[in-house]
């Protein structure tokens, strides 16, 4: 219930202006520009990126059953509109505690690396504490690694002492929810000679929609990080594993890479020689890092006179289909322009 409520949340609020894989690029948290401004138009920055593990061949399964089961009417190729039935569902819901806990757009790039390095960290310390040293992480992250071997070397002399402090925080954190997200969530933890239940582990275990558990989990880690940013100073230990994940932290490792040389002043042509990469391919760049960098000074790109003209066709056509959006500035002013002033807009929502 829970996927369909929210894929009926997303479609009541983008109606039939969007098509159906408008809401799958929302739930999946792609950083397309289209997609951005997407969930500030259609105010759906909770829902985005609440779902990266989201198969495309298992949200279409969804649409077509929500249209099958009447909850969705087809009006035309890949768009549809909610029906009465769709909207009792939806309430239904809605009625549901953790429906009310996402907070996608804050915590996307977040929510994910805090539990990784959580997951491993306790597998990590639980293990060395009892002297072994032989087990397989059960997390696969290359950068997720060296930062738990760093926690490691910094507390290895402490271990009991960090992993007392750590359970009680934890344990004060989940007191905060339900017991049933509480088991949830500390089935999926894995210690010494215990390894936390799988997705299916769960579903079967909990009796639970087997698509629902990435949500619900995914939920609850939302919520515990609300937790932990609003009362930093009750959970110090926690706040460690979030406290250097900053904006740019989001961004693709390429265009990290182009960031830092724009830092030291490079525009993009000169960026792309250095990397030797297409222009285009650094304008892509530059578009995502605006989207994160609310100083960035896009005047090296766009003059005044280009951001008026852009912003007026955004206004007249009450549209932000790139498409339509160039049809009314012109043949002079590029698409890139249109996505950075765009990407500006967002910042300034």
């Amino acid at each position: 219930m829970l996927l369909d409520g929210i894929i009926l949340k997303c479609n009541a609020s983008i109606q039939t202006n969007r098509t159906h894989a408008a809401i799958y690029n929302i739930l999946k948290g792609t950083k397309a520009i289209q997609t951005v401004m997407d969930i500030h138009l259609y105010h759906l920055k909770n829902m985005y990126g609440i779902y990266p593990t989201l198969q495309k061949r298992d949200f279409d399964y969804y649409i077509e059953n929500l249209i099958d089961t009447d909850h969705l009417e087809l009006v035309e190729e890949n768009k549809a509109k909610i029906t009465t039935k769709g909207k009792e569902l939806l309430e239904r819901s809605e009625n549901i505690s953790i429906f009310h806990c996402f907070n996608g757009h804050q915590y996307i790039g977040i929510s994910e690396v805090f539990m990784e390095r959580l997951l491993l960290t306790i597998q990590t310390f639980t293990n060395k504490k009892m002297k072994n040293n032989h087990f397989i992480p059960v997390v696969d992250n290359a950068e997720i690694h060296s930062w738990v071997k760093r926690h490691y070397l910094q507390y290895r002399q402490e271990l009991t002492v960090i992993l007392t402090k750590l359970y009680k925080e934890l344990s004060r954190l989940l007191g905060n929810t339900s017991d049933e997200y509480a088991r949830l969530f500390v089935d999926r933890l894995t210690g010494y000679h215990h390894y936390g239940n799988s997705i299916y582990q769960l579903h079967t275990k909990y009796s639970l929609p087997i698509y629902d558990v990435p949500l619900l989990l995914e939920g609850i880690t939302q919520q515990l990080l609300s937790n932990i940013l609003q009362e930093q100073s009750e959970y110090p230990v926690l706040n460690e594993f979030i406290a250097d994940l900053h904006r740019t932290n989001f961004l693709t490792k390429s265009a990290r890479k182009t960031y830092q040389l724009h830092l030291k002043g490079l525009r993009a042509d000169k960026i792309a020689s250095i990397r030797n990469l297409k222009v285009n391919t650094i304008h892509d760049h530059i578009v995502e890092i605006a989207l994160y960098d609310t100083d960035f000074p896009y005047q090296t790109y766009v003059n005044q006179e280009e951001a008026k003209i852009i912003l007026k066709a955004i206004q007249q056509t009450n549209s932000y289909k790139l498409k339509d959006i160039k049809t009314g500035v012109g043949p002079n002013i590029s698409y890139f322009k249109i996505r950075l002033i765009m990407a500006l807009m967002r910042n300034n929502h």
